[in-house]
């Protein structure tokens, strides 16, 4: 027997088929039956709960316990469950976890997580470290950068350093030496852009606001903030999804938010489109370049021995006004956690992830160590580059 859990939570990214529908695939319907109480009052299922549903009818050697994120340190997502698998498998992540409502964050519960995932014998997919990796955007932003891959320029504060709010005028001479009129401040940990601030004209800026703003931040336990230049086209362009499947180019989903259209920011509610070669209108010689790009990012970046199961690569634009819309920056790596976007895309993505994660189970079936844990030895954890 195979045990895999899955830690899920998302109210959002749903999987294209009701389970009620006509049309929805009998292993949704048979799968999920085991799930009864993670299928929301409208008959859908978040793509986490859909990957779950199709291991449980696929495979009958596998035994599928839910976690409800959460519910982190409760009766059933403890430690001493999550000891009981094999391999744990993230849909939900740190930052919804720390995002525990629209205004408020629990550092508690974040530290239980981080507690879970740190020291369960499971095997972790994504790994800790690997999850710091991408939540805490300029230790990666850095890697890229010394490789030559475009991002947007940037700095880091720790903001949780009383110093650094104390001191905003050396913030603020920081941002103009960089020669950034407008600004753009993303706290690591953020989520759905919870916390992203956007500041015009900083050069007359009040200061009182700027510091308002990060006592704010770290009131509320963020440690630490991405401080880039804005980039106004951003918003005006396809943000491009790359999704990138056992270190391959899988599909992509160019995404706009109709709120961005009309100004504003967050939404989930996506305006989409896809390449040609994928169903839609985006052009493919924009796709090969991302492409090549995506695959030097796979080599820079920190590795497994073993295939990088899940990875979603997302490409802002642009750089160069006079390039536009050709010269796209990575905005972001994105792991299990991100939004599949099924429904925006032919792509059959939950039984392809379904077939994935099943066999990567398989092989840490069989490499438990001498204390119990399963790491296999050609299963090497990420090293990561520090902050």
């Amino acid at each position: 027997m195979v045990k895999i859990g899955f830690i899920v939570g998302k109210q959002t990214d749903i999987y294209k088929y009701k389970i009620t529908s006509k049309y929805a695939p009998i292993w949704l319907k048979k799968g999920v039956r085991d799930f009864k109480s993670f299928v929301n009052s409208n008959n859908t299922v978040a793509c986490g709960v859909a990957i779950a549903a199709y291991i449980n009818h696929k495979y009958k050697n596998a035994e599928i316990t839910i976690f409800e994120g959460q519910n982190v340190g409760g009766s059933k997502f403890n430690l001493e469950n999550c000891n009981k698998q094999q391999v744990l498998l993230v849909f939900y992540g740190a930052s919804a976890i720390f995002h525990c409502g629209r205004y408020k964050t629990c550092i508690d519960k974040l530290n239980k997580f981080e507690h879970i995932l740190n020291k369960t014998k499971a095997f972790v997919y994504p790994s800790p470290d690997f999850q710091k990796f991408t939540i805490i955007k300029p230790i990666y932003y850095k890697v890229l950068q010394k490789s030559g891959i475009p991002v947007v320029p940037f700095f880091s504060l720790n903001i949780q350093k009383e110093q650094t709010i104390k001191d905003i005028d050396r913030v603020e001479k920081k941002i103009l030496k960089m020669g950034w009129n407008d600004i753009i401040i993303k706290p690591s940990y953020s989520g759905y852009t919870y916390g992203i601030k956007v500041f015009k004209n900083i050069g007359n800026t009040k200061k009182e606001r700027l510091r308002k703003y990060l006592n704010s931040l770290h009131d509320k336990n963020y440690k630490n903030v991405t401080i880039q230049k804005f980039i106004p086209s951003f918003g005006k362009n396809y943000e491009i999804r790359t999704y990138w499947i056992n270190g391959r180019y899988a599909y992509s989903v160019g995404t706009k938010t109709k709120d961005v259209e009309k100004g504003g920011g967050g939404s989930l509610t996506y305006i989409s489109d896809n390449f040609k070669s994928e169903g839609g209108n985006l052009p493919d010689s924009l796709k090969r370049k991302l492409k090549l790009a995506g695959q030097k990012i796979l080599k820079v970046i920190p590795r497994y021995y073993y295939k990088q199961s899940f990875l979603r690569i997302d490409f802002g634009c642009c750089l160069s006004v006079k390039n536009c819309p050709e010269s796209y920056f990575v905005n972001e790596i994105e792991m299990l956690t991100a939004n599949l976007l099924s429904e925006y895309t032919n792509y059959a993505v939950i039984p392809k992830l379904g077939n994935i994660f099943y066999k990567l189970s398989e092989k840490v079936k069989y490499a438990k160590n001498q204390k119990g844990v399963y790491t296999p030895l050609h299963f090497k954890n990420v090293s990561m580059c520090k902050n």
